[in-house]
């Protein structure tokens, strides 16, 4: 029992030695800092209001990019459980059924996906002209 309170005493002082210690770090000047700072948010368009119309075709398009990815992830996992089913059958239909509401899932969200791509570009297209 000493044992262990030793080497955690010794472990709480190495660690606390290097929690606690200042860093040494070579920084930059603030203004060389500053110049970063601004070549970085001209080049990612923070300066300027966007269209709320193509802020919200951004978050359509980027949820269905994340439904796309747990498509995969429902697709690998049908398949995982054919592969491991070790030849019972609930398995096999269990990875069947989930495969295929998969495909039926991605088929919709194609679509989804074309139609607010099409209908974004309109909106677009009609806002500039």
């Amino acid at each position: 029992m000493g044992k262990y309170i030793v080497v955690g005493f010794f472990v709480s002082l190495i660690m606390g030695i290097f929690v606690f210690l200042p860093k040494t770090a070579f920084a930059i000047d603030s203004e060389a800092l500053e110049t970063q700072t601004r070549a970085f948010s001209s080049g990612a368009d923070l300066g300027e209001a966007k269209d709320p119309r193509s802020i919200v075709a951004l978050i359509i398009k980027f949820s269905l990019g994340l439904l796309g990815v747990a498509f995969v992830a429902y697709l690998v996992y049908g398949g995982f459980l054919i592969m491991t089913s070790g030849g019972v059958e609930e398995n096999v239909t269990k990875g069947k059924k989930i495969i295929f509401t998969a495909i039926i899932g991605i088929a919709i969200i194609l679509s989804a996906y074309s139609i607010s791509y099409f209908v974004s570009n309109q909106l677009l297209i009609a806002t500039f002209k």
